[in-house]
């Protein structure tokens, strides 16, 4: 025996109010979760590939790239008197001095050589460099060769000053007063010594996705969520007012 149904299909076209906002709304999500999707395969699809000739120490090292350093300065002392086992006994070798700093900075951009300062020194040069030409031409590694170096004003032994002295750095630097004066007179060295690990340009490996990059659909989702625990609640109070 057999039983003969005649099956009717969903209408193409939504007939209800709701239905048409539930539709609309659900193929919005579809093409802004699609577009995110599609952007962000696409730029790390034509993301240019810059292989970096050293971004550590121990690149550095391999490289045999000479490496400059200010003469009698506290990264020369701390190369110079470095352990045999650390990092930067390993470029000892490859490391030379002067004190003719025009004579570096030219040779830097001009390729011969790297350099390493402290970021004072660093952000000064480039600033100097790309207010003149409009070109930055150099690249500042990930890491830090020696963190937490201080500078500080030098007065005689039992002197009077260091204390007043003292306490105005202390309220500047709290207050942020000489951080902002410093990168207003350096403003031109923020795109100079930008890692270049960073979304703008990566290095031969692929960066791992971070949570920013996810902004977008989470932001989606929770309007999702939002969305549905309101319906749930007017659905609830509507059955409610209805009994």
């Amino acid at each position: 025996m057999f039983l003969n149904r005649t099956l009717t299909g969903l209408p193409n076209e939504p007939k209800s109010v709701s239905v048409r906002v539930v539709v609309g709304l659900w193929l919005l999500v579809s093409f802004i979760l699609g577009s995110v999707y599609r952007s962000n395969l696409k730029a790390m699809l034509i993301l240019p590939k810059i292989v970096l000739p050293f971004d550590n120490l121990a690149e550095l090292r391999d490289s045999q790239i000479p490496l400059f350093v200010t003469e009698s300065t506290h990264i020369h002392r701390a190369i110079v008197e470095a352990n045999v086992n650390s990092s930067l006994a390993q470029v000892r070798g490859q490391t030379y001095w002067h004190v003719d700093q025009n004579k570096a900075i030219a040779d830097l951009y001009a390729g011969r050589h790297a350099a390493a300062a402290i970021g004072a020194s660093a952000k000064s040069i480039t600033h100097s460099y790309f207010s003149k030409t409009g070109h930055c031409n150099v690249y500042v590694m990930s890491g830090d060769v020696l963190p937490g170096i201080s500078q500080s004003l030098a007065f005689p032994k039992g002197s009077t000053l260091k204390p007043k002295v003292d306490n105005v750095i202390r309220r500047l630097k709290e207050s942020g007063i000489l951080d902002y004066l410093f990168l207003q007179s350096v403003f031109n060295s923020t795109e100079c010594l930008k890692p270049f690990n960073t979304a703008a340009v990566t290095s031969s490996d692929l960066r791992s996705l971070d949570l920013g990059d996810f902004y977008g659909v989470l932001s989606l989702y929770a309007a999702g969520i939002v969305v549905a625990g309101l319906t749930f609640v007017l659905e609830k109070l509507l059955g409610r007012g209805r009994q």
